[in-house]
């Protein structure tokens, strides 16, 4: 017999962005009540499950799911501190949420992430070590999206309908590297990319224990540099003089912003620090701190998950079910699915 997972309610209704004394309301019940069905104090008898169904826009079934299958809420954010915590709660918990689907994909695909353990490696060592085992040609890399995906990493982007947090990876069990990443039309191609690099860097860096501090960042930070500017390859590109017009330059072959190629230069040496200053006030008089010019850097764009998707609901005949999604909320998240053929029927617990 399906137990009900308390933590699943918890997780939901922090999706929906309510607080507890909201959702009891919705339900008609106290507060108090509420909150021992999300402890796991008392179960939530038949019909207020359906109420809660209903209010939550998940089937029953899916309150009924294994809580092995729920991966870890530890995510590490590149995020800025006016983020409020109740917006941040339902970003992760969005991602939590999805996560479910994707460990599901995983299994269904037979796939596992191909990445190395760290072993004691240094951040770059780390990077140096995963583009020799994914064979990666010295040099920029074109595509950093389809390069992990290649690797079974799946990138999960969609708008998070803010712009103060960029993207956390989400430790995923069955050997699933999993980075949320937020398409906000806010962040810039270039930018997107270093958060994708900076958080794969906490993934292959293990980075899953503990609370998130400077060190963890500052280890995430030199590995991405390392993976998207290789030091050997790049150091003599950033000989001066580092005008504008070569910095451009150099931003449309490495697809790394220009604030990154001085960081860059300044750690290798190649520039001073009165010469770093002056080059950071001089693109911030051009405004180029709060945006710089794309310098024909693409957008990249993540194809696996439509990939696993359409694999899986061409071959499940109850796509829905096995999910354990409502086929509003399928749509919602996979809008690029046709369900015909497929079972609408409310999914129940298996």
């Amino acid at each position: 017999m399906d137990i009900y997972n308390a933590s699943l309610l918890k997780l939901a209704r922090e999706q929906e962005g309510l607080t507890q004394k909201v959702l009891a309301e919705k339900l008609s019940v106290k507060q108090a009540v509420l909150s021992k069905y999300e402890n796991g104090a008392i179960v939530p008898p038949d019909d207020m499950q359906k109420k809660i169904s209903i209010a939550l826009d998940y089937p029953v079934a899916f309150f009924l799911q294994n809580a092995e299958e729920i991966p870890s809420g530890l995510a590490f954010h590149r995020k800025r501190s006016s983020l409020s915590a109740s917006v941040r709660l339902r970003i992760e918990a969005e991602v939590r949420a999805r996560s479910l689907d994707v460990i599901k994909l995983f299994h269904h695909h037979n796939l596992r992430s191909n990445i190395i353990a760290r072993e004691g490696k240094t951040p770059e060592e780390m990077a140096a070590a995963i583009r020799k085992h994914w064979h990666v040609q010295p040099g920029p890399i074109d595509d950093l999206t389809a390069l992990l995906e290649r690797n079974n990493i799946l990138v999960l982007q969609f708008d998070f309908k803010t712009d103060k947090l960029d993207g956390f990876f989400m430790p995923l069990p069955g050997g699933i590297v999993s980075i949320a990443l937020n398409g906000n039309p806010a962040f810039s191609a270039d930018r997107r990319r270093h958060t994708l690099a900076h958080e794969f860097g906490h993934a292959l860096l293990e980075h899953c224990e503990g609370f998130p501090g400077r060190e963890v960042e500052r280890e995430a930070e030199e590995f991405a540099s390392e993976l998207l500017t290789p030091a050997g390859c790049i150091r003599n590109e950033l000989l001066p003089p580092l005008t504008i017009a070569r910095l451009k330059e150099l931003k449309f072959r490495w697809k790394v912003s220009m604030g990154s190629l001085l960081y860059r230069a300044h750690s290798l040496e190649t520039m001073n620090d009165s010469k770093y200053r002056r080059a950071w006030m001089f693109l911030s008089s051009q405004g180029y701190r709060r945006r710089e010019p794309d310098c024909g850097v693409n957008e990249e764009q993540p194809a696996l998950l439509k990939q696993l998707v359409n694999g899986f609901v061409s071959n499940e005949p109850n796509a829905l079910g096995t999910l354990r999604l409502t086929a509003e909320r399928f749509h919602n998240r996979y809008p690029w699915i046709n369900l015909e053929g497929q079972s609408l029927m409310t999914p129940t617990a298996s």
